[in-house]
């Protein structure tokens, strides 16, 4: 029960904290749209009406595919953000040194983190639909998809806060890793790494069954179970070496300093 308390405590001081700061709610829901735009704008992945077929068009398919890498972004970012910003405060240590594990309080800032990044994701997909003459094509498997690929992405996100709990301030690098992400993977369109190297990324084979799944094409089981274990590899992997490096900067002392 203390357990359950913690995690929506910490649900609700980051949903106080986001509406009290709303401008950065706003500034992100600016920024996605006018980026979904200008990539619809200049046509980008009409290719994927083509490989996909189907009864979904090009620009669904992208939108599909951008709505994932999102919702990715999000994932990736909320361990080292949170990191960064508690050291900031010069609150970092005493989060480590919390009577309930540090893992509960990182969950409770992700479960606030994705309801912030869904409010902002539907603005953004209301005004691309109002701005647009684009049908957007949601599946009950797309859903299920989209919430295996955030457990793997998360992963890669522990991988990030593993960093961020050395160095504190790894902004840069995630924002990097993001734009990789957009174009090695099929989020814009079809591309080779992703046909190879890129199925070990959650997002690549994410987007690629969710667009099938909306396309009204059948979804192969072996594909599916691949989608998961890889995802669940990614989060084990994660929790893992956030774990040895948590170790390591409490036995070297490095929490608190920025």
């Amino acid at each position: 029960m203390l357990y359950l308390r913690v995690i929506f405590a910490e649900i609700k001081r980051e949903i106080k904290e986001a509406l009290t700061y709303r401008v950065g709610i706003l500034s992100d829901i600016a920024v996605f749209s006018v980026l979904i735009l200008s990539l619809l704008f200049f046509r980008t992945g009409s290719s994927l009406e083509d490989y996909y077929g189907g009864a979904a068009d090009a620009k669904s398919l992208l939108l599909v595919g951008y709505l994932f890498w999102v919702f990715s972004i999000y994932a990736i970012n909320s361990t080292s953000s949170e990191i960064h910003h508690e050291a900031l405060r010069g609150t970092l240590e005493q989060k480590f040194m919390a009577v309930v594990p540090i893992g509960l309080l990182f969950l409770g800032k992700m479960l606030s983190g994705l309801l912030i990044s869904t409010v902002i994701i539907a603005s953004v997909t209301v005004l691309v639909l109002l701005l647009t003459d684009i049908t957007l094509k949601i599946t009950g498997l797309s859903l299920v998809l989209l919430g295996i690929n955030l457990v793997g992405m998360y992963g890669l996100g522990l991988i990030f806060g593993s960093i961020a709990l050395k160095v504190k301030k790894i902004g840069r690098l995630t924002f990097i890793l993001q734009i990789l992400l957009m174009f090695l993977t099929d989020t814009l369109t079809k591309t080779s790494f992703s046909d190879g190297l890129g199925k070990v990324i959650p997002l690549t084979n994410g987007i690629n069954l969710a667009r099938q799944s909306v396309s009204g094409l059948l979804v192969a089981k072996t594909d599916l179970i691949f989608f998961i274990v890889d995802s669940l590899i990614w989060l084990l992997l994660g929790v893992f070496i956030f774990s040895y490096a948590e170790k390591k900067v409490r036995r070297e002392g490095a929490l608190n300093f920025y």
